[in-house]
């Protein structure tokens, strides 16, 4: 469900950031936490909440640190793991699309539990066959079971710092005016513009990532 590894950030500079992605569901002591690729901050928060972590891993992923309990898929975008067997799945990174991502994660989360996915933005990144709309993403993750759908706007796919949540003019005046990382003279502008129009779907379409937090309905699919 994850790509393999290539180049990405800092492993200590994404062992913090990761972190808030755990704290995105309401992980309790004892819960079992699976965590889709080699992310040992997120392990880190999990163990932190005195719940279990699960690191799924493909064929190929290299062990980093401690993982806690780790199981291998076959890189074929199933999760190795039995169905309604673990109580969240967090997917720091989608690797395989969502429509087929969304029913393996009803598969194995519990009735009641939860997941987070992030992906790339759609509409910061049209070309990217992974990437997902906040609206697309929403109706895959309900047409698999999942309910109580929440938009995050994320800043960066491998950074995870900030979880805007879309849906909050609260939460986006807060972020423009104190976290937007406005680096050129265009990102300030659209920045000003967000500010000025203050709507909601603003930081949804110029964020480069989506994170989605849901979930699995008591009612679940056969």
């Amino acid at each position: 469900m994850e790509s393999s590894e290539s180049s990405r950030p800092d492993a200590n500079f994404l062992r913090q950031r990761g972190r808030s992605l755990v704290f995105a569901v309401p992980v309790r002591p004892g819960d079992r936490v699976a965590v889709v690729g080699p992310h040992p901050g997120i392990i880190d928060a999990v163990r932190l909440l005195a719940a279990h972590p699960i690191s799924v891993l493909g064929p190929t992923q290299r062990r980093k640190a401690d993982l806690g309990e780790i199981v291998r898929g076959e890189g074929d975008g199933r999760l190795p793991l039995a169905g309604a067997s673990v109580d969240h799945v967090i997917v720091p990174r989608l690797g395989v699309p969502l429509a087929a991502a969304a029913d393996e994660l009803a598969r194995v989360v519990r009735r009641g539990g939860h997941v987070v996915v992030v992906a790339a933005n759609r509409w910061a990144a049209p070309r990217d066959p992974l990437a997902v709309g906040s609206a697309g993403g929403s109706r895959l993750l309900r047409g698999a079971g999942f309910t109580d759908v929440v938009v995050h706007a994320i800043p960066q796919l491998d950074s995870p710092r900030h979880l805007v949540p879309v849906a909050s003019r609260a939460a986006h005046r807060w972020y423009l005016r104190s976290a937007f990382p406005a680096a050129t003279r265009k990102d300030a502008a659209v920045a000003g513009l967000a500010q000025l129009l203050s709507l909601p779907p603003t930081v949804g379409l110029i964020l480069s990532a989506l994170g989605f937090s849901a979930r699995r309905a008591d009612g679940r699919r056969s």
